[in-house]
């Protein structure tokens, strides 16, 4: 097992079969807090972060955006998590991901403040047993400028001062 910790960082424009952000397996840990997470293609599932084998993720202040699921999975484009996997969100970001959900998990969770928005109007915000959580809402988050055109050094992830994910 491992723990890693994100604080005040970026993690984008990476590629993987599963997980093309962060993968978090076998008993290991992620606590992830004001990180951007974006711009990320996974192959199969978990463009932004792919939850297996016991894994502990807890997201604060975060923002998972624009990743993929290049083979149009069913499953999460910006957070898939198996079964046996614990995932708690807080005043999280998951918005415009490539797949038909943005969430997807079947393992426990805690979820509360959170934007959970899918651009495309045949997605879904949350799947599997995943539901919205207590203050949970569905809006365009408006970015001010990010691109993913293969330079993260260009991209401004501040929120636009009329963005619903303002609290």
């Amino acid at each position: 097992s491992a723990t890693l910790t994100v604080v005040n960082s970026a993690v984008v424009e990476n590629e993987a079969e599963d997980g093309a952000g962060i993968n978090v397996d076998g008993f290991s840990t992620l606590s992830a807090t004001n990180a951007a997470i974006g711009c990320n293609d996974a192959g199969t599932d978990g463009g932004g972060l792919f939850l297996q084998g016991n894994a502990i993720a807890t997201l604060v202040n975060a923002a998972l955006f624009e990743d993929t699921s290049s083979t149009g999975s069913t499953h999460g484009a910006g957070i898939y998590a198996e079964s046996t996997t614990i995932l708690s969100m807080m005043n999280t970001i998951v918005a415009t991901n490539i797949a038909a959900y943005g969430v997807y998990g079947s393992g426990s969770s805690s979820f509360s403040y959170n934007d959970v928005y899918n651009s495309n109007t045949s997605s879904y915000t949350y799947g599997g047993s995943y539901t919205a959580g207590t203050g949970d809402i569905s809006s365009d988050p408006d970015l001010y400028d990010v691109t993913c055109d293969g330079n993260p050094l260009n991209d401004d992830w501040t929120l636009a001062s009329s963005s619903p994910s303002i609290n």
